[in-house]
């Protein structure tokens, strides 16, 4: 009776359910199967609800070498009068 209720799980039949029989290793493999595709959701939806909150602050020793810092000002109604470019 176990055995029948267990084969009843197998969810990996090819044809019809009524033209197929249900076997232990197909039952097993089902289950294992449901609770590893449950485990692995609720795992990422866990991941997916949580926060990290991580600062990584790093500052580089280049002593010796400069920064070039390009700027683009536009000005529209900027009399030629005060315009100066040093």
């Amino acid at each position: 009776m176990y055995f029948k209720a267990l084969k009843s799980f197998d969810f990996y039949r090819k044809v019809e359910r009524d033209f197929t029989r249900g076997t232990i290793g197909g039952a097993a493999l089902s289950i294992c199967g449901t609770i590893l595709m449950i485990t692995l959701f609720v795992l990422e939806l866990n991941n997916y609800l949580s926060t990290n909150v991580s600062t990584e602050i790093v500052i580089d020793d280049f002593e010796d070498s400069f920064l070039k810092i390009n700027f683009d000002i536009t000005m529209e109604r900027l009399a030629c009068p005060f315009e100066n470019v040093l």
